[in-house]
């Protein structure tokens, strides 16, 4: 057999391995966040104070577990052309907001706060809505995990032609400009400065967040030091900015 028939089988079953590893640790992990939601709403009773921070605690890890194994599947889905988008018209600022909800305990436990600034002008989007939550949500994930405790993330949103751009705004120390595209590669960690103090990522959020851009005619680039600091902010944001842009 060729090199490129032994490639092309090795690729399709690290595809066919993650799509299958993923669907059997999502299997059980779906009922466990759906009850420990349960239980934190306090329909099966009341929780006290200490019992309410355990489960808010196993939702967290719970919900950071999701989004690891949604990057699985889409890096899978992507790589084989299976991926499907579902196109609906999409309000931006929603997005945002359910980005930055869905990772505000995170940033809560480092003391970063996490802001939104809007100038989209109410633009609407075609867009898989579902997919560019999960884009920009990990690119908000990403500047959290790099942003020193007690900082700051601005998520900021502008028209750009006929299109809309989401900028994520960090404090952090900002990536090499040899690596500035290393990082879009699967599963390749930046040396940025302090990494040692963290634990890696998988190595697939800004990877499957480039390959949703792509997939809806869009881009996704970085710029550190930011190029163009936002306005009217209270904080200075000088580490990196990652920018995806929807057409």
């Amino acid at each position: 057999m060729s090199d490129d028939g032994r490639d092309e089988r090795s690729e399709r079953f690290r595809s066919e391995f993650l799509q299958a590893v993923s669907h059997e640790l999502a299997t059980p992990l779906t009922p466990i966040a759906g009850y420990l939601r349960i239980l934190r709403s306090e329909k099966l009773g009341p929780l006290n104070e200490r019992q309410a921070k355990v489960v808010d605690a196993i939702l967290q890890s719970t919900e950071r577990l999701t989004r690891v194994l949604d990057n699985l599947v889409d890096f899978a889905n992507l790589e084989t052309g299976r991926t499907h988008l579902r196109r609906e018209r999409v309000e931006p600022r929603a997005v945002a907001e359910a980005c930055i909800g869905g990772l505000r305990a995170a940033a809560r436990n480092r003391r970063i706060s996490l802001d939104l600034l809007d100038e989209s002008g109410g633009r609407q989007l075609v867009a898989d809505a579902g997919k560019l939550r999960q884009a920009l949500g990990n690119l908000v994930e990403n500047a959290v995990r790099f942003s020193p405790a007690g900082g700051s993330v601005l998520v900021a949103i502008r028209q750009e032609g006929d299109g809309v751009v989401f900028s994520v705004f960090d404090q952090g120390t900002g990536v090499p400009a040899e690596e500035q595209e290393r990082i879009f590669e699967p599963f390749v960690h930046a040396a940025r400065a302090g990494e040692a103090e963290r634990a890696p990522g998988a190595g697939l959020g800004l990877p499957v967040a480039r390959a949703i851009a792509a997939a809806h005619g869009g881009r996704l680039w970085v710029e550190s030091p930011p190029r163009l600091a936002p306005e009217g902010v209270a904080h200075r944001y000088g580490g990196a900015c990652f920018s995806l842009l929807v057409p």
